[in-house]
């Protein structure tokens, strides 16, 4: 029966695809431009651009361009992975052009291709359950016959993963059980097989489970076969209702509703991973062989849904050591940018013997096919994986070809990253190159004095130098903070932090301190280095004291380079000292107001009259919620960011259709200038803001933001703002916490007992 279903969906093309026979010649001029647009975006980045790929395979198929879609198809399933949406899209074209074929030698090559297309996928995708009912279906519906062997090794395959789909996974087993069953083996063998195939269904944690078994135990009259079937059944019952949860859970973080305010992008993972946890502590506890196999089905079914977590797909190399290479392999085809996969990948290349010791010239070129096929962003990450590389490739070797070899390496990643090139400020390629060097001064030099453009002007490449020569050679470490010392005034930090701390005089004050600490613990002697040292730093500090007021000028541009924090509101200040001001008022003599007063009027004598704006007399927060009444319904809060990230980082990472409708305030320590690593965002619409949130966990500049709706602390009656019931819930803040003041007033006190009571 499962055959003959089977047949008819098969029979029917139209089910496939949803492709018209409409004229192909009449296309749209404006999708044409877009698809030559696309096409030119894709060649300009030799096939790395994931996007552009990916939309050109949409035009292509919207524009019914079928060569140009199938090289593109080809093109992109070389450098990454393909979706279940897009490979199932390609699966619907070609068995249409399949049935589209006459019957006779053309069909049958054309068979031959399109099996070929789904053992890809179904490589790529073992979890995909329709592709493998697509796969199913077409192996049914085929002309040429294959062997009982091969379509018994079909079976098996689909049941390994696809089968253990707790949704949909009785289909294969009783695919499989019918395929057993249409055989003309041995009675015996057949009955075997038969049971075999029904107790492995009837032992799997299924939804219809209760249906399947039904279907198997119909037409049975044997009593013993009738008991192991039901011994089976009350195994895969009890496996069933223990995983019930786990797949509830599963299914409901699946689908991300936008319009649901508490959607959080991670729950699915978090559902499948703790899925995983409870599936290895059954497998060490019942050492069954079955239950490592939905170890592994969780796995896929997890990456399936979530196929862009790195660390998901380390895990999972990790646990199956044995499929180590080639599940790295498909990691990396869906991460090209993770530098993290490609030295796993090589790491493990190099122990499974992959990676053999062979000549400069054949390692030179493998380098340089490993960076071309890569999608590494940075000249530092390419660093770390030359590293590796070198590791993997050519163990502790000393010899002079290591060194032609390192040569040639580093002349690759100069190469490939001419205009991006930030260098690794702990300078791991130059000490692994030093210490299988016979002279590592040579080495030293190659980088800071042959590629001065690239390393010399960094202090953490000559502080390397010197620190690398400490131990084993102090004059040459005197010598190599020499030359830094003679650079001083040209030198700039590789590792990026506050701007205030890359001015020359506190580069020069680090680089002089790290001199000093190697002079003094040092066993040589070098009194004219310490004099020096000793006499830059005085007048370091000296300089320090003697630096004179920073006038209106310096501090406008020490504001915009975000030396010092801007206020956000000079009025809140004002209001924060209002009272204190009054008071002093009050105490004061004739004369200090008068002096005060043409203080404060001097201080203010470069603002415009214009500028000041009589202060409201309600309270703040009721000024801010009347001049902005959606403000906090629609403002995101935004956490682990970069402390670089500039306001227009934000906003351009927000604001993707580029409408100029998002606003970012980047919150800074009002005292250095630096930024907290926190953000408002301001948002149109309730609606961006849900889409903003969506992207909880996505990364900018390598950290991943941690995004929510702004929620900001109650205000009660008399509280004072935000001073007052912090962290006491809907519980009106106390008189003597930090909202208020906690004064009694002397009148009160001075009253009797009794006084008090009658109040």
């Amino acid at each position: 029966m499962f055959r003959s279903d089977e047949s008819r969906t098969m029979s029917n093309p139209k089910d496939i695809s949803d492709d018209d026979d409409d004229d192909d010649n009449d296309i749209d001029d404006t999708l044409l431009d877009e698809v030559m647009a696309l096409e030119n975006k894709v060649e300009a980045s030799k096939g790395k651009d994931y996007g552009a790929h990916a939309k050109l395979l949409l035009k292509l198929r919207q524009a019914k361009l079928k060569e140009r879609l199938e090289e593109s198809r080809v093109a992109f399933d070389r450098k990454f992975n393909l979706s279940e949406e897009q490979w199932l899209s390609w699966l619907d074209d070609k068995t249409k052009e399949l049935y589209e074929c006459a019957s006779g030698k053309k069909r049958k090559e054309m068979e031959v291709r399109v099996q070929e297309l789904f053992e890809r996928a179904t490589a790529t995708l073992p979890a995909s359950v329709p592709i493998w009912l697509k796969y199913l279906s077409f192996s049914v519906a085929k002309t040429s016959e294959d062997t009982e062997e091969d379509r018994r090794q079909f079976y098996e395959r689909s049941c390994k993963i696809a089968a253990k789909d707790y949704k949909r996974g009785d289909a294969f087993w009783l695919a499989y059980r019918a395929f057993e069953c249409s055989q003309n083996d041995d009675f015996s063998q057949k009955k075997n097989r038969i049971q075999m195939v029904s107790t492995r269904a009837l032992e799997t944690p299924l939804e219809k489970l209760d249906e399947l078994k039904e279907k198997i135990i119909a037409g049975v009259e044997n009593r013993d076969e009738l008991s192991s079937y039901t011994k089976a059944y009350e195994v895969g019952r009890k496996r069933r209702d223990l995983r019930k949860a786990f797949e509830d859970k599963i299914e409901e973080t699946a689908s991300k509703n936008i319009t649901t305010q508490k959607s959080d992008p991670k729950a699915n993972l978090r559902a499948y991973r703790s899925y995983i946890a409870m599936e290895k502590t059954l497998h060490k506890r019942e050492k069954n062989k079955g239950l490592n196999e939905s170890v592994q089905s969780l796995y896929e079914r997890a990456l399936l849904k979530n196929p862009y977590v790195v660390c998901l797909w380390i895990e999972y190399a990790m646990e199956f050591s044995s499929s180590k290479i080639d599940i790295l392999h498909r990691a990396l085809r869906a991460c090209p940018s993770s530098f993290e996969l490609l030295i796993e990948q090589i790491d493990s290349s190099a122990d499974d013997g992959d990676i053999q010791t062979v000549n400069v010239s054949v390692t030179t070129e493998a380098f340089a096919n490993l960076l071309e096929n890569s999608s590494l962003k940075s000249f530092k990450v390419a660093n770390d994986v030359a590293l590796a590389f070198l590791r993997a490739k050519w163990k502790d070797k000393k010899s002079d070809d290591t060194n032609n070899l390192l040569s040639n390496m580093h002349a690759i990643l100069v190469a490939q990253f001419p205009n991006r090139i930030r260098i690794d400020p702990e300078m791991k390629l130059a000490r692994y190159w030093a210490q299988r060097h016979a002279n590592p001064e040579t080495v030293w030099k190659f980088f800071l004095v042959e590629n001065e453009k690239i390393y010399g002007d960094y202090l953490e490449a000559h502080l390397q130098r010197a620190r690398y020569f400490e131990s084993s050679d102090p004059q040459l470490a005197n010598r190599a903070y020499e030359f830094a010392f003679s650079k001083r005034n040209k030198l700039s930090r590789a590792l990026k932090g506050r701007v205030k701390d890359d001015t020359k005089l506190l580069i020069t004050r680090d680089l002089c301190t790290s001199w000093r600490s190697f002079l003094e613990t040092s066993e040589d002697s070098f009194p004219s280095s310490y004099e020096k040292v000793k006499s830059e730093l005085h007048f370091i500090d000296f300089e320090k004291a003697c630096e004179p007021p920073a006038s209106a000028e310096d501090i406008k541009r020490m504001r915009r380079e975000g030396q010092i924090a801007r206020k956000r509101n000079n009025e809140q200040e004002d209001g924060e000292f209002a009272a204190a001001d009054d008071d002093a008022e009050d105490n004061a003599t004739d004369g200090e107001k008068n002096k005060r007063t043409k203080t404060r009027d001097d201080s203010k004598s470069h603002i415009p009259t214009s500028s000041f704006v009589p202060r409201s007399e309600k309270p703040r927060e009721e000024v801010i919620k009347e001049l902005y009444p959606d403000r906090d319904q629609q403002t995101a809060f935004v956490k682990n960011l970069d402390f670089s990230i500039t306001e227009e980082e934000l906003v351009k990472f927000f604001d993707i259709k580029e409408e100029g409708t998002v606003k970012a305030r980047v919150i800074k320590d009002r005292h250095t200038g630096r930024s907290k690593g926190i953000a408002y965002v301001d948002f149109e619409s309730e609606h961006n803001l849900l889409a903003a949130i969506m992207r909880d966990g996505e990364a900018l500049k390598g950290r991943a933001l941690s995004i929510a709706k702004s929620r900001p602390p109650p205000s009660f009656p008399g509280s004072g703002g935000r001073g007052g019931g912090r962290g006491r819930g809907n519980a009106p803040p106390s008189s003597a916490g930090r909202g208020g003041l906690g004064f009694v007033p002397r009148a009160v006190k001075q009253k009797p007992k009794k006084a008090l009571a009658d109040l």
